[in-house]
């Protein structure tokens, strides 16, 4: 987690803002000293400092959720973790502790079943994070520069087919990872999910509070939203219920 964080801050050291990445370094160190030491209120809100500043990572997410988690703060800490399964969807330790705080929430509803060409898609959108599929992209694509080159170089027939077909494998590799790392970087990017914050919201069958009741869902349930209209937004739920909800009761990720 650390080594995380101490990149990106090394990053942004070279753009001018070094003093200000060792200021949040700083904070980060805090919170994990508050932390440690169950200060979890003070350790939230240095986390929290960093991410409001734009500096996010998978770990700084996770440290966050976990801060509000341990200060009792469902709502808060299913958000940041589900953001952090967001930039690393195949952490283990942020699978665990976000299904821990789903199972203590009010609402247990089940999912409406995925098309099967749904499934085979998220899941190698899941595979790897948007970075991970860059790097493959890159990698993939220079392997098959170098293989058709040695192919233009190569005397022998051998040698030739097996760098023609190396170079065709790899540049089918560098589209495929290119195609799935932009439909991660979407999933990240698209703030098209929500998770209640409200401890109790009645779902409405239209964007005005004078509308009838639909049901009711609690803090911490997440939900897909559809359509903003004002300060209304439909959403959906696992389950496919539809309806209207103030968008002060809900926060976006």
């Amino acid at each position: 987690m650390r080594i995380a964080l101490a990149i990106l801050f090394c990053l942004t050291s070279h753009f001018g803002f070094s003093s200000e990445a060792d200021r949040y370094e700083d904070f980060f160190e805090l919170g994990n000293i508050a932390y440690e030491h169950e200060a979890y209120d003070s350790a939230a809100t240095y986390y929290s400092q960093i991410v409001n500043s734009g500096y996010e990572s998978a770990a700084l997410l996770f440290n966050l959720g976990n801060a509000y988690y341990k200060s009792g703060e469902l709502s808060a800490a299913i958000f940041y973790y589900e953001k952090a399964s967001k930039l690393s969807p195949n952490d283990a330790d942020i699978r665990f502790n976000l299904e821990m705080a789903n199972s203590q929430i009010v609402d247990k509803i089940e999912k409406v079943p995925q098309p099967a060409l749904t499934k085979v898609i998220n899941w190698f959108r899941d595979f790897l994070s948007p970075n991970d599929w860059g790097i493959l992209t890159v990698v993939a694509f220079m392997l098959a520069v170098m293989f058709f080159g040695i192919y233009l170089l190569s005397q022998t027939v051998i040698l030739k087919k097996l760098t023609f077909f190396s170079f065709l494998f790899l540049m089918g590799l560098s589209l495929f990872a290119a195609s799935f790392g932009y439909v991660s970087m979407c999933a990240v990017s698209d703030e098209d999910e929500a998770i209640v914050f409200a401890a109790s919201l009645s779902v409405k069958s239209e964007p005005r509070s004078s509308s009838s009741d639909l049901f009711v869902i609690h803090e911490g349930t997440k939900v897909a939203l559809l359509e903003k209209t004002g300060d209304w937004c439909r959403v959906s739920l696992p389950d496919g219920n539809e309806g209207w909800v103030p968008l002060e009761s809900i926060k976006t990720y």
